[in-house]
Formats: structure tokens, C-alpha cells, sequence
């Protein structure tokens, strides 16, 4: 389980190694067998534990956005942001509400 990104919480760790299994597991019951997809959720999950990279997004006022709505307008308003970096953010978050929101399992 190895990644480029930084982790505040190392890959070897319970949380991680958890939501590893939770993840291939859940792809697995798709049967979508593909680590890579489950290794990238697994990151995504463990870096919004923190809520700080949850809700990173800020508007040219300092005001947190918490709407995905309000997210895309921000990349094409904001000339300080890493576009690409938002855009991941945004598809990320997306994916984030999709998992707590989305539809049931397939039985």
C-alpha cells in the first residue's frame, strides 16, 4: 500500500489498513477487483478524517465553502488556487457525499 502523497496518517496504520479492507472489500462485492481504485479511496477517506482538508476550499473572502455547488465557481473566480489541485479536491469531495449519501449496497 504505497502512495506519493504525504499522509498525516502513515499507510501501516489501523485506520488505514481498515479502510484499505473496507474499500476492496466494497469493490470487490461491485466485483471491481482493482487496488489502485481501492488504495485512492482509502487515501481520500483518511485525509478527510481530518475535517480541515475536508473543508480546505475557501472563497476569495477567507470564507470556508462547504457547498459543491459554490466549488467549480471558485476554480474559474480564483487565479490563487492550484486549479488542478481544486479539481481534485472537488471530485474527492464529491465522491466523499456519494459514499455517505449514495445509494444502498446491491444485494
Amino acid at each position: 500500500m504505497s502512495s506519493r502523497r504525504k499522509r498525516d496518517v502513515p499507510a501501516g496504520h489501523a485506520l488505514y489498513r481498515y479502510l484499505f479492507g473496507l474499500t476492496r472489500a466494497s469493490l470487490d462485492h461491485l466485483d471491481l477487483k482493482d487496488d489502485e481504485i481501492a488504495l485512492y479511496l482509502a487515501d481520500m477517506l483518511v485525509r478527510f478524517v481530518r475535517t480541515d482538508h475536508l473543508y480546505q476550499l475557501k472563497n476569495a473572502a477567507g470564507e470556508t465553502l462547504v457547498h459543491l455547488v459554490d466549488m467549480p465557481l471558485e476554480v474559474n473566480e480564483s487565479s490563487g488556487n492550484n486549479n488542478r489541485e481544486v479539481r481534485r479536491h472537488i471530485g474527492d469531495y464529491s465522491l466523499f457525499l456519494l459514499g455517505i449519501f449514495g445509494l444502498p449496497p446491491v444485494s
